[in-house]
């Protein structure tokens, strides 16, 4: 069996929930139907701020999807970790799609600073 063969065998462990994968809701841009979809999610440990008065902290993760499970497409929706993040870019790689997701938030800090300057 070659290395590649034995990768492809090996991803039934892998995207298995009760070993690395978790149970994710995934949403094809425009349609009103959510599925369920086992994948991997690898969290990005940093957070960027946008926008000079750092109202909007944007939170990066990648998450690989098996491609017999969902095609992924830019602007669909995945829901995890109790925040829903916005396909940014999609790569198709040996049975396998690395999806970059990205979600957005008004800082509690920015909701104040907007209370007050509407006073």
């Amino acid at each position: 069996m070659s290395f590649k063969e034995q990768i492809a065998s090996d991803m039934a462990v892998f995207f298995n929930t009760d070993e690395f994968a978790e149970t994710i809701l995934y949403q094809a841009f425009g349609s009103r139907i959510a599925t369920d979809v086992s994948a991997i999610v690898l969290r990005d440990p940093y957070e960027e701020s946008n926008g000079a008065d750092g109202r909007e902290i944007i939170r990066t993760a990648r998450v690989l999807i098996r491609s017999d499970a969902v095609t992924p497409g830019l602007r669909d929706v995945l829901t995890f970790d109790g925040r829903t993040w916005t396909v940014a870019a999609v790569e198709h790689l040996n049975n396998v799609y690395r999806v970059v997701v990205t979600s957005n938030d008004v800082t509690e800090k920015s909701r104040e600073n907007y209370r007050m300057q509407r006073r």
